[in-house]
């Protein structure tokens, strides 16, 4: 019996040393999405909105990877928000708002950033159990394309001139 016993304390020590390996490996592949994401969106990140002085976009790190939660999180100022997250059991989540600006992506199994920094992929599984690749620069251009667009739905329209003629045809 104290066989077993020894056996067993040994094998749960390698499957969490294993454990903390992983996620070491996940939190270091959230880091360099961040600095993609950085590069991908300084121009908004220097800039503020001349309305309510925020930045434009900001990339930001939470968590901590030393104790093993780690998330990176894409918001822009009017509230749309992308974030991958890694957890102290090495579980990738990602979460999306608002609802429906993204389709559903899935249960999120890897993150792979290239390794010249320039683009980064999300393997999830569909509700199928189909594996998809959703290209990050993709899904981050339409959560830019929902901020514009709230944005440009906060303008009122112009009343001083005519509105535009949507019938005419195209010369």
């Amino acid at each position: 019996m104290p066989a077993d016993i020894k056996g067993g304390y040994a094998r749960i020590l390698k499957a969490r040393e294993r454990l903390l390996e992983v996620r070491a490996e996940r939190a270091a592949r959230l880091l360099l999405l961040r600095d993609l994401l950085m590069k991908r969106f300084t121009p908004f990140m220097q800039t503020t909105d001349p309305v309510t002085g925020m930045r434009l976009a900001d990339v930001a790190a939470e968590g901590s990877k030393l104790n093993g939660d780690l998330a990176i999180v894409l918001a822009f100022f009017e509230g749309t928000r992308f974030r991958v997250a890694v957890d102290v059991l090495a579980r990738y989540t990602y979460d999306v708002a608002p609802e429906g600006v993204l389709p559903d992506l899935g249960e999120l199994l890897d993150v792979q950033v290239s390794g010249s920094g320039s683009s980064a992929t999300l393997i999830c599984k569909t509700a199928d159990g189909l594996e998809e690749r959703h290209d990050v620069i993709e899904l981050t251009g339409r959560l830019l394309e929902q901020a514009v667009v709230a944005i440009e739905a906060e303008v009122p329209p112009d009343r001083t001139s005519p509105p535009p003629d949507h019938t005419a045809p195209v010369t």
